[in-house]
């Protein structure tokens, strides 16, 4: 029996070691971009990453990277290499809350979801991953290819992953020590 405590508050120990490193790593990425991001000007209009994944049509995004003079041309890409670290800070960091939690629920259905959403963080680092090369090859040829739409897919599922394991963490704190049956 006292092993099996140990386990347990080895595993809880590991865990919160990610989640702290991870926020950190999330964290000073996370202040590098938005310094970088104060200057994504073309032509006199500001510009974002939310929409390069979200809002900004083809054709804009077209006009976007054909336009970029240099020093926007470097921001930009020095932003997205931030991105790949903010990508090994923010994924673990949700994970961790997953699994943090998972130790804190006594029912079997919210711990499998728990776990669940703590195991697919990896298919939205991949698809992040997947979107930074997208708009690093965009802006390196400076020509949006004909991935545009697969483009989306891939932010889409990268966003509806993360924000609901921050979803389940957050609804998974009502139900610390109650059995949840469904």
């Amino acid at each position: 029996m006292k092993l099996m405590e140990l386990d347990k508050k080895s595993a809880t120990n590991v865990w919160s070691k990610v989640f702290l490193f991870s926020l950190g790593i999330s964290l000073a990425s996370a202040f590098a971009m938005k310094w970088i991001e104060s200057d994504f000007i073309l032509k006199g209009n500001l510009f974002t990453i939310l929409g390069l994944e979200f809002s900004y049509t083809k054709s804009e995004i077209q006009f976007l990277v054909s336009n970029l003079d240099e020093r926007v041309h470097t921001l930009l890409v020095n932003h997205l290499i931030y991105d790949f670290a903010f990508m090994a800070g923010i994924y673990p960091l949700i994970a961790s809350l997953c699994m943090l939690s998972r130790k804190k629920v006594s029912g079997k259905a919210m711990k499998g979801l728990l776990l669940f959403f703590a195991l697919i963080q990896s298919i939205a680092w991949v698809a992040d991953i997947l979107e930074n090369w997208y708009l690093l090859t965009w802006i390196r040829e400076r020509n949006v290819n004909e991935l545009y739409f697969q483009f989306h897919y891939i932010v889409w599922t990268k966003w509806m992953i993360a924000i609901s394991g921050i979803l389940i963490f957050i609804v998974s704190l009502f139900f610390r020590g109650k059995k949840i049956n469904i």
